[in-house]
This record gives structure tokens, sequence and C-alpha cells, in this order.
């Protein structure tokens, strides 16, 4: 029976192929024709009919999905998804109980606010990754970001989040 390991160690021989440039698949990365698989409840952002998809598989405590998000993700919005060039979609891949909270929260947010809530959660990761109690210093910024502790404890309680 095979030992249970930790999703990044897990994905350490996908980056190891994708950071040494080993094709993951077929030429261009999918089968001739293929689209890309929709997930019934995913989030994204631009046009679902673009000829582009961009996948984005993050945890809300990277530092390096945080960089992205903060400092790439408006560029490729302006050049690529608001001109219909490209749709993102982004899969939330919670690699700690914080990241998996927050993501909680954020789906159960509301469709109008989880890019927005996705926002303030990246731009502060300095403030509730590294504390001793990262949850709690997380909830103080969703609370100071306008979120009301009720919702919070309510999405993180129930199941609310599986239909967001």
């Amino acid at each position: 029976m095979p030992s249970w390991r930790p999703p990044a160690e897990r994905l350490g021989h996908v980056a190891f192929r994708a950071v040494a440039g080993v094709p993951l698949g077929p030429p261009g990365g999918q089968h001739p024709g293929a689209r890309p698989r929709r997930h019934a409840r995913e989030k994204r952002l631009g046009s679902a009919g673009a000829p582009n998809t961009v996948i984005q598989y993050s945890s809300l405590g990277c530092s390096h999905c945080a960089d992205f998000h903060n400092q790439t993700l408006a560029a490729l919005k302006s050049q690529y998804l608001d001109k219909g060039v490209a749709t993102f979609v982004y899969r939330d891949f919670a690699l700690d109980r914080t990241s998996l909270l927050g993501a909680m929260v954020a789906r159960c947010s509301g469709d109008g606010r989880y890019f927005t809530v996705l926002d303030v959660i990246y731009q502060s990761q300095p403030a509730w990754a590294g504390a001793s109690d990262a949850w709690g210093a997380l909830q103080k910024v969703l609370r100071d970001a306008g979120l009301a502790q009720s919702l919070i404890d309510a999405c993180v309680a129930t199941a609310a989040w599986k239909r967001a």
C-alpha cells in the first residue's frame, strides 16, 4: 500500500520535469484539438470563449504564487484577458491548512468578490503567512477587508464553499 506524501513532494518530479524542459505530455501540452477540461465551479477571468486558456494551480501561502498574483497577473489581464486572447482559470491547490481555509472563505464570499478576496489575501501574505497563528492572522486581514467574522466562520464550518 503506498504511503501518504505531502502534495509538494508528490509533485516534485513534475516540477523537476517542467524546470528541466522535459515535455510533460504531447507537444503543445494537449492532444491536437483538445480543449482544457472545464470544472463546474472553477473561477476564471476573461472570456470563456477565448482561444487560449491559462490555468494556474495556486496555494495562498505560497510566496511564488503571491508574486505571480501581485506582480504578473495584472499584465496578463491587460495584454491577453481583456483583449479576448486568453482566459485565466484559477484553481486552488492548498498546501497547508491556512491556505485551505482561506480558499474556502474566498469561494463562499460570492462570485463577484472571489478575486477581490484573493487580492487581499495575496497582498497581505507577509502579515499572516509567517505568524505563529497564521489562521488567526488571516482572519484579522479578512475582517479588516470588510468580511464579517460570521461569514468567515460559516464558510469554514459548513459546506457552503463547495457550492461556490
